[in-house]
């Protein structure tokens, strides 16, 4: 890597963080809740350890996938109506995801604690798939869920949760306080 790029500038959560144009209600709330899974999982206790997670917080997490696929299911069922009358008017419900970036980033220590790194995929997973939810076909339908897209975060979710199974059965390290760059052996704190 050059020694001018920024590391700031290669942080997904960086990258990811700006407010995305909607036409679709359900996308925003679909996308808002999987940025507040991310949320909850850099806060997770877990994020301290060096590796691997807990089972409460997979238990939690796989709970979390089933609540975005139940509101997938239920705004698939709800019929489109027909919105003639409307055309010209933008109706708009813009998705913003600096706020809750900005929450991951100020509970992950702004990347100088650096979470554990299984959390951390899990919490990128999370703002990636809502990331592609709202840049997704359905964001620009007044309503409705677009059936590609939906195969797509399905198949998403999906990854995650086996993700998930597969780090929940990992190994848990967790290193001392002392365990820091450059400390001395026998070091107390």
């Amino acid at each position: 890597m050059a020694e001018d790029t920024n590391v700031e500038q290669l942080n997904p959560l960086t990258v990811y963080s700006k407010v995305y144009p909607n036409k679709n209600l359900a996308v925003r709330r679909i996308c808002l809740f999987m940025l507040e899974c991310a949320v909850n999982a850099s806060r997770e206790a877990s994020a301290s350890q060096t590796t691997g997670i807990e089972s409460y917080m997979a238990k939690r997490q796989k709970e979390y996938i089933t609540a975005v696929k139940a509101s997938l299911d239920a705004e698939a069922k709800l019929p489109v109506t027909d919105a003639a009358g409307l055309t010209g008017y933008e109706v708009g419900y813009p998705i913003d995801m600096t706020e809750p970036i900005q929450q991951i980033k100020t509970a992950t220590g702004e990347g100088k604690r650096g979470l554990n790194e299984d959390v951390e995929r899990i919490v990128f997973d999370w703002v990636e798939n809502s990331v592609q939810f709202a840049s997704s076909n359905t964001a620009g339908m007044r309503a409705g869920i677009d059936i590609h897209d939906r195969e797509r975060l399905d198949n998403n979710l999906d990854a995650l949760g086996q993700l998930i199974d597969t780090l929940q059965q990992g190994p848990k390290v967790d290193f001392a306080a002392t365990a820091e760059p450059g400390a001395r052996a026998g070091a107390t704190v």
